[in-house]
């Protein structure tokens, strides 16, 4: 059985703990707000050999094991594997929400012939740190993404090119309807500012609140492992 140790950071600099026992993962895919966008996203993919999604968004439910909290080393088969910054929501069984950052980290080769199994086969990373959702909700778009392969610029831009979080909330639920277990929710990302994938062995990403002037970050390394 999973658990999250985590903690909440207030608006107001109060701290709480709170730990998360026996989630359900889901990762959203194809969330962008711009339909048409996330239609010419789709087809550059399949231009690469990446197999189209059955819809938009599309949404997975993965086993909670692949869950791990930055900062941390994570090993993985491929090097051909990377993580793109995404805003998490918790939804807790008696209705509190949090908010926080992580990384989807994905084999990008395996992509080609399955979206599913290129999930299953790297960790979901997100930070220790939480917001209240509701200390963040009313301005929610004004929150920027940010991330970085090693020195290099990443991605950087507001979630308001994604799907509003409670539209993806209440989708998931569909999958995932055992309202006495939390649910932790990856709500897609922005685009690279690069234009294709980066491998590298380090990835930073943060999410940024900037009328709290406050940030919650997700750090982690990548380390390869060698077929024996």
């Amino acid at each position: 059985m999973t658990t999250l140790n985590l903690r909440v950071y207030g608006g107001n600099g109060d701290t709480q703990s709170v730990s998360v026992v026996d989630p359900y993962l889901v990762v959203a895919g194809y969330t962008g707000r711009d339909e048409e966008a996330v239609r010419r996203h789709v087809a550059e993919l399949a231009a690469h050999g990446i197999e189209a999604p059955s819809a938009t968004p599309i949404f997975w439910l993965l086993p909670d094991w692949l869950l791990t909290l930055a900062p941390i080393t994570t090993q993985v088969h491929t090097a051909s594997s990377s993580g793109e910054v995404e805003p998490v929501l918790i939804c807790m069984p008696d209705g509190e929400m949090f908010v926080t950052v992580g990384s989807d980290h994905t084999d990008r080769d395996l992509e080609r012939s399955s979206l599913l199994l290129a999930k299953l086969t790297c960790p979901k990373i997100l930070s220790a740190d939480l917001w209240r959702f509701a200390d963040v909700g009313s301005r929610w778009d004004t929150l920027r993404l940010r991330s970085h392969i090693g020195a290099q610029y990443y991605q950087a831009g507001t979630v308001a090119t994604i799907r509003p979080p409670l539209d993806l909330l209440a989708r998931a639920m569909e999958i995932a309807p055992d309202a006495q277990r939390p649910l932790v929710l990856f709500l897609g990302t922005i685009p690279l500012l690069t234009g294709s994938f980066v491998f590298a062995e380090r990835f930073t990403g943060a999410l940024e609140d900037p009328e709290g002037e406050r940030s919650l970050n997700c750090d982690y390394t990548v380390e390869v492992l060698a077929d024996a």
